[in-house]
């Protein structure tokens, strides 16, 4: 923890955390829920931006946290399953908000960790450098997990919709008797806003993070996602460091997630435009 100092910024003040071992440990439960591993639900390309993180945060983690960023991902993989992440913006398609969340998960760690590297000047000492780059994971992992409010998840099963604040999504599925991986059927709610569920993530933290073994992240992570969310309203000079700085970083990976998948989405629109040759080589 950083030491009182008469040198330290009153309008600036570091933000107070308790740097305990163990910031979340041991094996995420899968309670009634059969959920796989949540490396089914990316691709290779996520999966190899996923180990880059995972090696930046264990190098600075105790041995209790080594197994932090499969936790948080499994965790998270319980109410993302096969979800998109937008309608039409980005990653409009299954698996669409696990894999976006992920990658922006992952490519902030990578920013902080290039940033924080020797002589870049971080004002930050090494021991708070640790636990910030476990907080900015899960921050980029659960910054859109408000957009799972966004939708009616229903089907063709009788009953109520699927109630994110009473259970997951693999555990109303697994209670239907339907598979983790099966599709998920789902309506898009109307007037939904652009910025809407960022607001409404806060409340769904709580319930994703539930449970003992997330008490030292909640605290963090709740400032840091309220950060997030009030980024909007311009630069707070009170925030307390790094906070406001940590929602900026998952931001800008975010906006570079969308735009690199709205790339993608052109190019395989282009590739389907192009006529196929004739295999035959005659007209």
């Amino acid at each position: 923890m950083a030491k009182e100092s008469g040198a330290e910024s009153p309008v600036f003040p570091l933000c107070r955390v308790v740097l305990d071992e163990g910031l979340c440990t041991g094996e995420v439960p899968g309670g009634n829920a059969e959920v796989p591993n949540w490396k089914k639900l990316l691709d290779a390309d996520g999966k190899t931006a996923v180990r880059e993180a995972e090696r930046a945060i264990v190098a600075r983690s105790s041995l209790a946290d080594q197994d932090y960023v499969s936790n948080v991902l499994q965790l998270f993989a319980h109410w993302a399953l096969d979800l998109p992440a937008s309608e039409n913006h980005h990653h409009a398609r299954p698996y669409g908000l696990f894999r976006h969340s992920a990658e922006v998960a992952s490519a902030t760690v990578q920013d902080l960790q290039e940033r924080w590297s020797p002589g870049r000047g971080c004002i930050l000492p090494p021991a708070e450098q640790a636990l910030w780059l476990k907080v900015a994971f899960a921050l980029g992992l659960l910054h859109d997990c408000g957009k799972i409010l966004d939708l009616d998840v229903r089907g063709s099963l009788p009953g109520p919709c699927w109630d994110p604040f009473g259970e997951s999504l693999a555990a109303w599925k697994s209670r239907h008797g339907k598979d983790a991986l099966a599709p998920t059927s789902y309506q898009f709610r109307p007037g939904r806003g652009l910025t809407g569920h960022e607001q409404k993530g806060i409340r769904l933290l709580e319930v994703i993070l539930a449970g003992p073994r997330w008490n030292r992240l909640r605290p963090p992570l709740a400032a840091a996602y309220r950060a997030f969310v009030l980024r909007h309203q311009g630069p707070d000079p009170r925030a307390a460091v790094p906070l406001a700085y940590l929602a900026e970083r998952v931001h800008q990976a975010d906006i570079l997630s969308a735009r690199r998948d709205r790339r993608k989405a052109r190019h395989r629109e282009q590739e389907d435009l192009v006529p196929e040759k004739n295999p035959s080589g005659r007209l």
